[in-house]
C-alpha cells in the first residue's frame, strides 16, 4: 500500500514540475479532477474487503444506470484478503501499473 501512495506522489510531482514551462501544464488541480477513481482507490486500499465492495458496488447501481459499466478500478475493491497474500499483492500491484498507465496518458494528452 505505501509503495502504491509514494508512486502516485513521485508520478504526480514528476508530472507536474516537466511541465512546468510547456503550454500544456499539469497542475495538482488537473491530477486531482482526472484521476478521482485512482485516488479513491488509493484512499480505499486499507478496506479493501469484500463487505465494503458490496456496499460501494449497491452505492453505484443506486447512483449509475444500470447499463453503465462500473469504473474499472472498483474491480480491485473485490478482493477478500482470505484469498492469499499472493492475491492481495497482485491487485496492489495491478492498481500500481494502471497509475502508471494514466500519468503517462496523462502527460501524453
Amino acid at each position: 500500500m505505501t509503495r502504491n501512495i509514494v508512486t502516485f506522489y513521485t508520478l504526480a510531482t514528476h508530472a507536474v514540475e516537466s511541465t512546468m514551462n510547456s503550454d500544456n501544464k499539469i497542475t495538482w488541480q488537473i491530477i486531482k479532477d482526472g484521476m478521482n477513481e485512482t485516488l479513491y482507490a488509493l484512499s480505499s486500499m486499507k478496506f479493501n474487503v469484500t463487505t465494503l465492495s458490496l456496499l460501494f458496488f449497491h452505492t453505484f447501481l443506486k447512483k449509475k444506470k444500470r447499463s453503465q459499466q462500473p469504473p474499472p478500478l472498483f474491480f480491485l475493491l473485490l478482493q477478500d484478503p482470505a484469498d492469499g497474500e499472493d492475491v492481495v499483492k497482485a491487485n496492489l500491484q495491478k492498481l500500481n501499473d494502471q497509475m502508471h498507465a494514466a500519468f503517462r496518458n496523462l502527460e501524453d494528452h
